[in-house]
């Protein structure tokens, strides 16, 4: 699903490769999921009950908003790597959309312009 949303936003954007924070931002989720993973099988070792973790089940929560926040959850994290593949940057170019760069560049420029004057 999330190969779907990045490659949308590479075609969106005209790119032909993928970007560095969009490529960031999967493995931080990947490393994110496998610690969490590590976390819990260490916390099961000590004793810890996996059931416990069983928030959104439905005799205290609706099986329905359990279902559209779990739909909620997938297509931030889509939205994210879309996000990224349309305006982030890749191999050493900055991007020309949404502004991107244009801060660095100005402030670049003022110490130039109040050195010249």
């Amino acid at each position: 699903i999330g190969s779907v949303f990045r490659r949308f936003g590479e075609w969106l954007s005209g790119r032909t490769e993928q970007t560095h924070e969009c490529i960031l931002a999967s493995a931080g989720m990947i490393t994110g999921s496998a610690f969490f993973d590590l976390v819990v099988g260490v916390a099961v070792l000590f004793g810890f009950a996996p059931e416990s973790m069983h928030v959104l089940e439905a005799p205290h929560f609706p099986e329905v908003a359990a279902n559209l926040i779990a739909a909620m959850g997938i297509l931030f994290i889509g939205w994210v790597l879309f996000h990224n593949s349309v305006y982030g940057s890749s191999d050493g170019q900055e991007s020309e959309k949404a502004g991107a760069g244009k801060i660095g560049a100005e402030t670049a420029a003022k110490p130039e312009a109040e050195a010249s004057a």
